[in-house]
């Protein structure tokens, strides 16, 4: 089945991950296939429609579900940011300054350690236990 398209903008969908609770697919858009300026998607199964967890033009990539289905861990100029998909408000967990060259980004399968690889000379498995909550 086909998703819908967001609206006559001829948006276009880049699915990455279900959501842990199976409800959601978070991905990337675009206004079109040539374009660099996209956002963070969120594309709801019950509702059929999509939410934007970042605005047009920033340069987020490699979205990724936190721990449960109300946050995305996203990469930025700035590093590694945890954004909360109801209010959008964001937390710098790991910075470009101290870890420059983050790329793929994903959790351990009890979801209590944050692993991503730096790319420098080569690429590092780095781990970060996070807080119980």
């Amino acid at each position: 089945m086909p998703l819908t398209t967001n609206d006559h903008t001829g948006m276009v969908f880049f699915a990455r991950h279900w959501s842990p609770d199976g409800r959601q697919i978070l991905g990337t858009s675009a206004e079109n296939l040539g374009g660099r300026e996209g956002r963070i998607t969120i594309y709801d199964l019950a509702s059929d429609s999509y939410s934007f967890v970042t605005e047009v033009g920033r340069d987020w990539h490699i979205p990724t579900w936190g721990p449960q289905s109300e946050s995305v861990f996203i990469l930025n100029a700035e590093g590694l940011q945890l954004v909360d998909i109801n209010d959008r408000s964001q937390h710098l967990v790991v910075s470009n300054d101290d870890f420059p060259g983050i790329s793929e980004v994903n959790f351990d399968a009890d979801k209590n350690v944050l692993i991503f690889l730096i790319q420098q000379v080569e690429s590092d498995l780095w781990m970060v236990q996070l807080a119980a909550e």
